[in-house]
């Protein structure tokens, strides 16, 4: 059992038929890596780790969490566990007590969660800030005077005044139900970033099409502030915001999450 390496040329041989073959004389068995399964890289509560097992039952999963290397020694995994502190996790699948995979290793971090820094504001909702101009990145937006503002319902561009090259600001508290890791996610055309208690979570910035991009916030129980920047060049304009709270589905941000007030 072992690595094989393979050293191509850098300058193909043959431009017509461009496909590598490799020979083996007898029997050759190939391992994929193993997989390992959990809801994110940081966590706040103890978290989850489960790894999938090889359908071949002389095949045996071995894992350390202490940063050593898995041996034919090392612990056999048997079922989905926890860990409630940093750990470096690393997992090789065993052929008859001999490596036959490569090495998988993780770092899945403990992280203390964002204090909660906003209080409940007056009514639900967000507050807007529309502006029109010709930019780049978000970034520019900051320091501008707003053509105008008000209260909105979601995320929503229907009170632009034009179809092109126009930007929003959305501000509100958002409520954390517990301690624990939020996905966050900006679907626009063209950029977004999505801020919470001023740190950046989801960068989704610059000229583009319509993409999705996603980020992770740990947040205490309790009120954040949530900051929402996009803007449109040219084309086609979009702009969904969704969020992802642990053990629940991907979805937009209820309403009764949201707070905001004239003075937010």
């Amino acid at each position: 059992a072992g690595a094989l390496a393979v050293r191509l040329p850098a300058v193909q041989p043959d431009m017509i038929n461009t496909v590598a073959v490799l020979e083996f004389n007898g029997p050759v068995a190939i391992y994929p890596l193993p997989v390992l399964r959990v809801e994110s890289d940081i966590f706040v509560n103890p978290l989850t780790l489960e790894i999938e097992q090889p359908a071949l039952p002389a095949l045996s999963v071995h894992y350390t969490l202490d940063g050593t290397e898995p041996v034919a020694a090392s612990k056999v995994y048997s079922g989905p566990f926890q860990i409630s502190e940093t750990t470096m996790v690393k997992v090789r699948i065993f052929n008859q007590g001999e490596p036959a995979s490569g090495l998988l290793s993780r770092r899945l971090e403990k992280v203390a969660p964002w204090p909660a820094t906003a209080g409940k504001s007056g009514q639900q909702g967000l507050q807007y800030r529309y502006y029109e101009g010709d930019w780049q990145s978000v970034t520019a937006l900051d320091g501008l005077t707003p053509k105008k503002e008000g209260m909105a319902q979601s995320f929503s561009l229907e009170d632009r005044l034009r179809d092109d090259f126009f930007g929003y600001e959305f501000q509100a508290s958002l409520y954390a139900p517990a301690d624990d890791v939020y996905r966050f996610f900006t679907e626009s055309d063209d950029g977004s970033s999505l801020y919470i208690d001023g740190r950046l979570v989801v960068e989704n910035d610059g000229p583009h099409g319509a993409r999705e991009v996603m980020g992770m916030a740990p947040l205490a129980k309790g009120w954040h502030q949530l900051r929402v920047l996009y803007f449109e060049r040219d084309g086609s304009e979009a702009l969904k915001v969704s969020w992802q709270p642990p053990g629940a589905a991907k979805g937009a941000i209820p309403l009764d999450k949201l707070a905001s007030g004239p003075g937010h």
